[in-house]
């Protein structure tokens, strides 16, 4: 039967919403990311086939890629593998904490709860990059890689290998080093070029490049430095465990350079887990970030930047604050609060460091800025925006409500004591009875000395005398390694002398108070709201800008290219620069829209076919990248629903040349010729130089030519040459 791929939008085709994808490769269905938003509306998911899942693949620790685990898996019934990186793992589990303790603070949230939290959790399968893994199952025979992504801690570019297809799902990705993490590996892993397919986003297609990173944190220093000096405070919300990394760092370092007074909070329920868990993924993180502790800081050791948890502290810290808060979209958390506060006042300053997802606050906020910056992208704006906004709260119980409330929760603690209370059965009756016997029979007896006691009885019978302290036990306990010992028997007794009579007065204890939550019940007002405060947007997403991402299409080259994750101009605008370098990328491209279903055609027809034990036997195979290839002349036929492969009678078979089956790529011919003893080297235009002697290339048609002196050095390169292809 012939291989078949379908692309299943769920959600992010021509549009920015959460990223949700379902991969079909024959009978195998693989869920690639699950997003949600911060409204966690159950409508938005569009998971009306997800039971039938067989994998899912997690590419970042955010909301718009795993927004939606939890809930799939704890209301939806979802109940397959996941497959991520270990910071992936960790940062997400802070994530789906701190949204949880966040909505709790307002909203009587039901949505999922720590239970499901950890289960959903223990079913992820955690891989190191390149490190390949074999799915089960229905999707038995597909192989995935993870490979860094850049953007946030652990993110991963995930290989999907098939058979002959080797699919490539790369979404949110950066090539550019950052202070805390290298680069995407697209630009320097061969086994991710040339791909069959090619799954990637065009989020920042049609956006305008933006400044040069050192432009950037100049632009953002100088924003907060202004507010401060003019009284100020500062809010950036921001992602509570990715994309706040790179902030803090950058602004801690500032602030420990230079001295700045003013209160540096990093403000988030999970914020010191947060910081506590990137110290200990430091093989995860960039170059820049093992220099520093090779040469022995301690990155992510904040000396200025304040961990809190709790914005009733943070707001008793006097003066003007710079707060990192979670979450971006400002629809609920310590940002959104703080926003509705300070968002009121001239003298203080938002900014904006990623676009967020449509329909949030935060995204109105940007549209805003894009409307009164009109394409100037270093500029600061003071907001006039008149705002009708729901708001949560959090009301305590009092009077008559409270009363009411504490005999509900009295009742019901005594209906729960009732419902628990064992009823003695049969079992427990019999159980007691050998208690009881146990103990009659534990009785201690001294040195026993002989007593004339008259004997009764008309038969002689020998009375034995216990002369040891025992303690004999009716029905002995005994367990796979013999009878049970109770290990308190022969713990020695030690005297200890109290402090008092060793004259040590004894140190005073420490009383805790005991946290007691208050009865309360949650409210919902509109009310409006005259923001006329300080607003700008900088670039900190850690995204590939516009042209970059064309630069990488043609340097990775697929054979088919789907575009999703992007406005419908930004789907079309790509495209249509594929379509014009036709010599560089594929033609073949896809961009479907959320709900829609493309169907991919596989670059080649495989059948699995029935081979008889005489005909392998007679066969010659030849080995490559773990598979054993072999050449037969025949016909295929069905028979009982299996494909069957009849031979060619020999004088019906055609002659034919040899082929080579394989595709060299220039970098690894190279390391191995270096192993053999070659030198080697690219000169301009691809071209691998060995022993100025030998030049290898490869030709518009894809094919390799070997030039130079027909001696031994020619033949042993071109030997080497051919190990890396199988002659059929």
């Amino acid at each position: 039967m012939s291989s078949f791929i379908k692309i299943q939008v769920l959600s992010g085709g021509q549009d920015e919403n959460h990223l949700c994808y379902i991969l079909s490769i024959d009978q195998a269905r693989i869920l690639l990311d699950c997003g949600w938003n911060e409204r966690f509306d159950p409508n938005e998911l569009n998971l009306q086939e997800i039971k039938d899942i067989d994998a899912i693949l997690i590419s970042h620790a955010d909301l718009d890629h795993m927004g939606g685990l939890v809930y799939c898996y704890s209301k939806l019934g979802l109940n397959c593998p996941i497959y991520c990186t270990t910071p992936v793992h960790d940062m997400g589990m802070l994530l789906f904490k701190d949204i949880l303790k966040s909505k709790r603070e307002t909203t009587d949230f039901t949505t999922f709860t720590l239970q499901d939290i950890e289960t959903t959790m223990q079913r992820v399968i955690i891989l190191r990059y390149s490190q390949p893994i074999s799915l089960q199952n229905k999707a038995q025979g597909i192989i995935v890689t993870p490979f860094g992504a850049g953007h946030t801690i652990g993110g991963t570019v995930w290989k999907i290998r098939k058979d002959t297809e080797d699919i490539i799902y790369t979404v949110d990705f950066n090539h550019r080093k950052e202070r805390h993490l290298n680069g995407s590996a697209l630009l320097t892993t061969e086994a991710l070029a040339k791909p069959s397919l090619l799954i990637t986003d065009s989020l920042n297609a049609a956006a305008p490049n933006p400044p040069p990173r050192k432009e950037r944190d100049a632009d953002l220093i100088q924003t907060i430095m202004s507010t401060l000096e003019n009284g100020g405070n500062v809010l950036l919300p921001v992602e509570s465990t990715t994309r706040s990394l790179e902030l803090a760092y950058l602004l801690d370092g500032h602030w420990a350079f230079n001295r700045i007074p003013q209160h540096l909070i990093f403000l988030s329920n999970e914020s010191v887990n947060t910081v506590n868990a990137a110290r200990s993924m430091l093989e995860w993180m960039g170059d820049g970030i093992s220099q520093a502790f090779a040469a022995r800081e301690l990155p992510f050791d904040f000396k200025h930047l304040k961990l809190m948890t709790s914005l009733h502290d943070a707001m008793r810290l006097e003066g003007p604050k710079v707060v990192l808060a979670s979450f971006p979209g400002l629809e609920f958390g310590f940002s959104r609060q703080l926003f509705l506060d300070w968002g009121t006042k001239p003298e203080n300053c938002v900014i904006l460091t990623d676009k967020t997802a449509p329909e949030t606050l935060g995204r109105q906020l940007y549209d805003q800025w894009v409307s009164i910056t009109e394409g100037d992208n270093r500029k600061t704006v003071q907001l006039n925006l008149d705002l009708e906004l729901n708001v949560d709260f959090r009301i305590p119980l009092e009077g008559d409500e409270l009363e009411a409330f504490l005999a509900q929760q009295v009742e019901q603690e005594e209906n729960e004591e009732i419902l628990n209370q064992e009823v003695p059965n049969a079992d427990n009756l019999s159980d007691m009875d050998e208690d009881l016997e146990e103990e009659k029979a534990q009785v201690p007896f001294d040195i026993y000395i002989n007593e004339t006691t008259e004997k009764v009885g008309f038969f002689k019978q020998e009375q034995e005398f216990k002369m040891f302290p025992v303690t004999e036990i009716v029905n002995p306990k005994f367990d796979d390694y013999g009878e049970v010992i109770d290990i308190a028997e022969f713990k020695k007794f030690e005297v200890k002398l109290d402090d008092v009579e060793m004259g040590i007065e004894p140190p005073k204890k420490e009383v805790i108070p005991e946290i007691v939550e208050i009865p309360s019940r949650f409210l919902t007002e509109n009310i409006p709201y005259s923001f006329r405060c300080q607003l700008r947007y900088i670039d900190f997403e850690g995204r590939s800008d516009a042209r970059s991402l064309r630069n990488i299409l043609q340097y990775v080259s697929p054979k088919r290219l789907v575009l999703v994750h992007g406005s419908q101009k930004a789907c079309q605008e790509l495209k249509e620069f594929c379509l014009d370098q036709e010599s560089t990328i594929t033609q073949e491209i896809y961009t479907p829209s959320t709900s829609e279903t493309v169907d991919v055609k596989p670059t080649s027809n495989i059948f699995q076919v029935l081979l008889t034990d005489s005909l392998v036997s007679s066969m010659r195979f030849a080995k490559l990248e773990g598979y054993k290839l072999g050449y037969v002349s025949g016909v295929i036929r069905a028979q009982d629903g299996n494909w069957m492969l009849d031979l060619q009678p020999l004088e019906e078979q055609k002659a034919k040349m040899p082929v080579s089956v394989g595709d060299i790529k220039l970098s690894e011919l190279k390391k191995q010729l270096g192993a053999q003893g070659f030198t080697t080297q690219f000169v301009s235009g691809g071209v691998l130089v060995v022993n100025d002697s030998v030049v290898i290339q490869k030709t518009d048609e894809g094919k390799l030519a070997i030039q130079g002196q027909l001696n031994d050095d020619y033949y042993s390169i071109r030997d080497i040459v051919y190990s890396f292809q199988a002659t059929l």
